[in-house]
C-alpha cells in the first residue's frame, strides 16, 4: 500500500545540469524518508532533464514533469497542482539542504501547528558550494528578535522588520492545506518577484507564523541574478519592480489592512522601486521613470501624500545623503537631468550635472517626480559651476597625493631587493591571530611570518612580524618592540588616513626608531592594486596586515605559503577586548589576492591550515 508522503518538495530546473545532482543528493539522504520531489524542468537546454531522469530511476521518490519554458512562477504552480504532502519545500535547483532539515522541519511543524516556518540559511561559493559567510545575519535570520521564536505569531505586529527578511522561497516550510484554502498561487505575470508576491498573500491571509534559530539550507550566492538581469537595458521586463508594486497595492487594499499597515506597504514598496531605477540601463530609464510616476501618482493621496513622499527616509536613502556621492536622476520640466548630489548640512550641493539634452531653458523649479524640490536662482546656477570645478580639483588632488606615494616608495623600498626569491623553493608560513590558529601545530624548516598580535604565540620564533597603522595597540607595540626578529612597520599615506581614516592609529616613531623597524609604504588610493614589484610600489590596502605579509612573502618566491589563524571570522586566537568586525570588507580581500596570486605567481601553492572563513578558496589542510 502506497504511504501518502509527509512533504512535498518542489523544484523547478532550467539550466542547472553542474549543481542538480548536489542538490537531489542532498534530499535522498535526509534522516527523515517521508517525503516526494516533484522535479519540473522548464525547457532546459543542458542536460538538466537528463540527469534528473537517471535520479528518478534510482529513487521512485522522485518524480520528473518536463514542460516548455515559461518562467519559474509557472514551474512552481505545476508543482502546486501535483503535491500531495501534509507540508510544501519550494527549493532552487542550484542550492542544498542539510542532512537533518527534514526531521527538524516536520517535527516543528507539527509540534507548532505553524502554517509557515521560517528558518536561517548559509551562503555557500557558487562554484565549491562551500561556505563564504557574506551576508551571514542577514541569510541565517539571526537579527531576529528571540522573543519571537517561542510563539505563533502574525503579520500585524511584526510587518515593519518582517517584509525586509529574506523574501525567497526557500527559507518556509509551508502547511499546504492553508496554501490551497487561501487559493494562494505564485503570480506568473511576475518572474524573480514572484516569490515576494508569494510571501505576501500568505502573510495578508494571516498565516501562523514560527521562526526557528536554525540554518538548514546552502545557498549559491551568484551575483548573475535572475532580478538583476531584469531592468537591463536589453530585457522586455524591465517593468517588473514596478508591476510588483502595482499588484502589491492592489492587494494589500482588496485584504482591508490598516492605515498604520499600509504606510509600513508604501514605504518598504518605494524603496523596492528605488532600488531597482538605480540599476536600470540604457533605454529602460526613461521608460522605466515613466511607469514609477504613474505608480506615484495613484498611491492612497490621504495615507501617503506628496509632501511626506518627498520627506520619507527613502527619498534620501535614494539620494545617498548620508555618505559619498551619488548619481541620481531629477526631472527638470520635461526632461530628465543627471545630477551628483551629496548632502550639504540640512542642503542638497549639487557637484556636478549632463543635461541629456545641450539646450538648457530658464526654468523656476526642479522636480524629482513631479515634486518641486528647490528654486533654480541665479546662486543654484553659479553653485552648479562652483561645484563642478571643486569636484575636478578633488580628483585631481588625489591623483597628485598618490603620485606622491609612489615617489617616496622609490626611496623608502630600496631595501627590499634583498628578499628577492630569497626563499625560493622553501616553505613560508603567514601567523594571523583569528581564532582557528589555537589548533596550529608549529612546523619545522620554514619561515614564519608573523602579523600584528602573532607575538602572542608562546611557541614559536618569529622570522619576520609584519605591523601597520590602524592595527596597532598599546600592548601590541610593547610586544612588537621586544620580538627579537626582522620588523616591517606599515605606514598609510597622510592623505588617505587623514581622508578615510579621522581615528586613524598610528606607529609612533619612537617604536621605529628604538627597534630600527623597516618601513613600507601603504597604497594612497583604497582598494588599489597588490604590489608584485616591491621596490617601486606601494603595497595593496584591503583592510588587514596579513595581505602586506603576503605581498612580501610572495615576492620572496617560495614553493608554499601556509596561512595559519586566517579565519576572516570575529575574534582572535587570544583573549581580546576587540573583536575583529571587518570580516565581509576583508573576504573580498582575499577574492581579489587569489586572482592575484593565481596570475603574478602561479608556480607558488598556497594551503589554508584549519580554515573557516577562507575555507574552499585555497588548498585545505586542517591539524
Amino acid at each position: 500500500m502506497k504511504t501518502t508522503p509527509k512533504v512535498s518538495i518542489i523544484i523547478p530546473v532550467y539550466n542547472v545540469e553542474k549543481y542538480i545532482g548536489k542538490c537531489l543528493e542532498s534530499i535522498i539522504y535526509q534522516t527523515f524518508k517521508n517525503y516526494e520531489v516533484i522535479v519540473i524542468d522548464d525547457g532546459s537546454k543542458d542536460n538538466s532533464l537528463e540527469v534528473c531522469n537517471q535520479y528518478a530511476k534510482k529513487d521512485e521518490r522522485i518524480k520528473v514533469y518536463h514542460k516548455e519554458n515559461s518562467g519559474a512562477p509557472s514551474a512552481l504552480n505545476f508543482g502546486l497542482k501535483k503535491a500531495s504532502g501534509e507540508y510544501l519545500w519550494f527549493i532552487d535547483a542550484d542550492d542544498f539542504i542539510d542532512k537533518n532539515a527534514l526531521d527538524f522541519l516536520t517535527e516543528t511543524a507539527d509540534a507548532s501547528g505553524a502554517d509557515m516556518i521560517l528558518f536561517g540559511a548559509r551562503t555557500v561559493n557558487a562554484e565549491n558550494g562551500e561556505p563564504n559567510n557574506l551576508q551571514t545575519e542577514y541569510w541565517s535570520l539571526s537579527n531576529v528578535n528571540n522573543n519571537y521564536r517561542t510563539k505563533l505569531i502574525t503579520y500585524t505586529s511584526i510587518m515593519d522588520w518582517l517584509i525586509n527578511l529574506p523574501t525567497v522561497p526557500w527559507n518556509k516550510f509551508h502547511r499546504r492545506t492553508f496554501i490551497n484554502s487561501h487559493k494562494i498561487l505564485f503570480d506568473e505575470e511576475l518572474l524573480a518577484p514572484c516569490d515576494c508576491y508569494f510571501n505576501l498573500c500568505c502573510y495578508l491571509n494571516n498565516a501562523k507564523l514560527f521562526f526557528c534559530k536554525e540554518v538548514l539550507y546552502n545557498y549559491r550566492l551568484s551575483e548573475q541574478s535572475t532580478t538583476a538581469k531584469l531592468v537591463a537595458h536589453n530585457s522586455p521586463k524591465w517593468a517588473q519592480p514596478i508591476l510588483l508594486a502595482q499588484k502589491t497595492d492592489k492587494l494589500i487594499k482588496k485584504q482591508g489592512v490598516n492605515r498604520d499597515l499600509y504606510k509600513i506597504f508604501v514605504k518598504r514598496t518605494l524603496k523596492h522601486i528605488f532600488f531597482w531605477f538605480r540599476r536600470c540601463k540604457g533605454n529602460s530609464v526613461k521608460k522605466y521613470y515613466v511607469l514609477m510616476r504613474e505608480y506615484f501618482k495613484n498611491l492612497d493621496k490621504d495615507i501617503y501624500t506628496e509632501k511626506n513622499l518627498q520627506e520619507s527616509e527613502e527619498y534620501l536613502q535614494y539620494l545617498k545623503v548620508k555618505s559619498t556621492p551619488y548619481l541620481v536622476y531629477l526631472l527638470e520640466r520635461t526632461r530628465l537631468v543627471k545630477y551628483e548630489v551629496k548632502q550639504s548640512s540640512s542642503s542638497f550641493k549639487i557637484l556636478g550635472c549632463e543635461v541629456w539634452k545641450k539646450e538648457q531653458t530658464e526654468v523656476k523649479k526642479i522636480y524629482f517626480l513631479g515634486i518641486p524640490i528647490f528654486k533654480k536662482t541665479l546662486q543654484t546656477r553659479l553653485d552648479f559651476q562652483v561645484g563642478r570645478i571643486m569636484n575636478k580639483l578633488e580628483g585631481l588632488n588625489r591623483e597628485i597625493n598618490n603620485l606622491r606615494v609612489y615617489v617616496k616608495v622609490t626611496q623608502a623600498h630600496a631595501y627590499f631587493s634583498q628578499y628577492r626569491n630569497m626563499y625560493k623553493g622553501k616553505d613560508i608560513v603567514i601567523l594571523a591571530t583569528g581564532p582557528s590558529a589555537q589548533k596550529y601545530i608549529p612546523k619545522t624548516d620554514c619561515i614564519h611570518i608573523g602579523v600584528n598580535g602573532a607575538t602572542k604565540f608562546k611557541n614559536i620564533k618569529l622570522d619576520y612580524l609584519f605591523v601597520q597603522d590602524l592595527a596597532i595597540e598599546t600592548e601590541m607595540n610593547e610586544q612588537a618592540n621586544k620580538c627579537d626578529c626582522i620588523k616591517f612597520y606599515g605606514h598609510h599615506a597622510d592623505a588617505r588616513a587623514k581622508a578615510l581614516y579621522p581615528n586613524v592609529k598610528r606607529i609612533p616613531m619612537s617604536a621605529r626608531l628604538n627597534t630600527n623597524a623597516n618601513i613600507y609604504l601603504i597604497e594612497d588610493l583604497s582598494w588599489g592594486a597588490f604590489a608584485s614589484e616591491l621596490t617601486v610600489e606601494p603595497f595593496g590596502d584591503f583592510h588587514s596586515t596579513v595581505f602586506s605579509a603576503l605581498q612580501f612573502a610572495l615576492y620572496t618566491n617560495p614553493a608554499r605559503i601556509f596561512l595559519v589563524g586566517c579565519d576572516c571570522t570575529n575574534g582572535y586566537f587570544y583573549d581580546s577586548l576587540n573583536p575583529f568586525h571587518n570580516s565581509t570588507n576583508v573576504l573580498r580581500g582575499w577574492n581579489f589576492f587569489k586572482k592575484f596570486a593565481k596570475d603574478v605567481y602561479p608556480d607558488v601553492k598556497i594551503i589554508s591550515i584549519n580554515p573557516v572563513g577562507l575555507r574552499g578558496m585555497f588548498e585545505d589542510m586542517y591539524n
